[in-house]
């Protein structure tokens, strides 16, 4: 049997964190996965990494949407025990291989580490500054589908309204320039861009309900926002075991690879996991023998 703590979306509140640690290893896991959203700066991403690095489990962390690669590794440098799944991409535990996919496929404007689904489109991104992952290239380490795990930030496109996908978002009504005063809205960080939104474009959480509330032209609505390419590739590759995180509104929720909601502690043959955000206490494990499980944290 194995058991994988997973903490996803911790956004540098290293307090849950620590909870979800001591809980895991109550739970006697087998490894950690921090599978993105550590934080915004080297500060947020170092108080994450310091309170899972005292787990006396291998423990792997990636980036997902939030992460600059400057602040990343620096931290990292400063916590050894953990492994830096952009490097080391495949760990194998009880016979089962652990492969990441690090990044994300939707960034904030400061973020650095991008999913992407074809070459061209890595190239481009690589253009402007961005550490770029092939999802197609997953495939060079998988060595057998059936005993393999893939840990992901973003979760793949669903088609149900009890996906692990399933996300309130923005759609703009018509254009707008949001007002200086309301900038802080996106962060400091932020781009100046980020201000300009034009009809028809997406605005994901919670930036659409603060917009929403300042009176700005954003309709706010719940719809399958999962990853195409993810999905396509993972179905092809016959993966059985995945987890993920980023859309917070799904999660502690998983489902079959054919997209069945699944309830906790019922084995299935396969489980895609959503084990929702850490920032809020929450987390969860994945448990594979053969079929697998997971079960919900609240710490």
């Amino acid at each position: 049997m194995l058991k994988i703590g997973v903490i996803v979306c911790a956004h540098g509140n290293g307090k849950s964190v620590s909870r979800l640690r001591a809980a895991y290893e109550r739970e006697h896991v087998d490894a950690i996965a921090v599978c993105g959203d550590l934080g915004d700066d080297f500060k947020e991403i170092s108080s994450v990494l310091k309170a899972v690095s005292v787990a006396r489990v291998p423990i792997i962390a990636f980036p997902g949407s939030h992460e600059p690669a400057a602040d990343y590794f620096k931290a990292l440098k400063q916590h050894k025990r953990v492994i830096d799944g952009t490097k080391t991409r495949r760990i194998t535990i009880k016979g089962y291989d652990v492969v990441t996919l690090p990044g994300s496929s939707v960034n904030v404007p400061s973020a650095t580490f991008r999913i992407v689904g074809e070459k061209r489109e890595a190239k481009r991104f690589a253009q402007h500054g961005y550490r770029t992952f092939l999802i197609a290239d997953l495939a060079k380490f998988i060595r057998k589908p059936a005993k393999t795990v893939v840990l992901c930030h973003d979760p793949p496109r669903g088609s149900s309204k009890d996906g692990i996908d399933v996300a309130y978002s923005g759609i703009v009504k018509k254009f707008f320039i949001v007002k200086p005063r309301d900038a802080g809205i996106f962060g400091k960080n932020a781009h100046p861009f980020t201000r300009i939104h034009d009809k028809g474009s997406i605005v994901p959480e919670p930036y659409a309900s603060k917009l929403a509330a300042k009176g700005y032209p954003v309709a706010v609505k719940h719809r399958n926002v999962g990853n195409d390419a993810l999905k396509a590739f993972l179905k092809q590759k016959r993966i059985n075991f995945f987890t993920c995180g980023h859309i917070h509104e799904a999660g502690h929720r998983a489902v079959s690879a054919a997209g069945k909601p699944l309830k906790q502690g019922v084995p299935s043959q396969s489980v895609w996991y959503n084990a929702a955000p850490a920032v809020k206490g929450n987390g969860g494990i994945l448990i594979i023998d053969d079929k697998a499980t997971f079960k919900n944290i609240r710490s």
